[in-house]
């Protein structure tokens, strides 16, 4: 598999607040992980909600001791929202600041995902 992963800002924002993280080798117990998250324009820190939603994604994916993709990718996008939340809550520039995402792997032809926001 090849895989490639590239944002860009677009013609109507200036600040492009999208974090992407692609990888066709293993991370945790998943063989691959393609994730972007895509920071609310218009809110307070969109980049920061983004960057540490994908960077918390991913830190719980590599850690987890689950085995299947479904169990793996749910409890680490608990955890990346619960981040995001208490950072959002804890400092007066993040308030109201969030993310959505999209994380898939593939494996044995079969694609999984999880998709939180529009």
């Amino acid at each position: 598999m090849k895989s490639f992963a590239i944002t860009d800002v677009g013609l109507k924002r200036k600040d492009n607040q999208d974090y992407v993280y692609c990888t066709e080798e293993g991370i945790g117990h998943l063989p691959n992980l393609f994730v972007v998250a895509d920071g609310m324009g218009g809110h307070n820190a969109g980049d920061t909600a983004s960057r540490t939603c994908v960077e918390t994604l991913c830190d719980h994916i590599e850690k987890s001791d689950l085995t299947t993709p479904v169990s793996i990718l749910n409890e680490a996008v608990s955890a990346a929202h619960e981040k995001v939340l208490v950072m959002a809550r804890s400092f007066p520039e993040y308030e109201g600041m969030g993310t959505t995402l999209v994380a898939a792997t593939i494996i044995d032809n079969t694609l999984y995902t999880a998709n939180i926001g529009d």
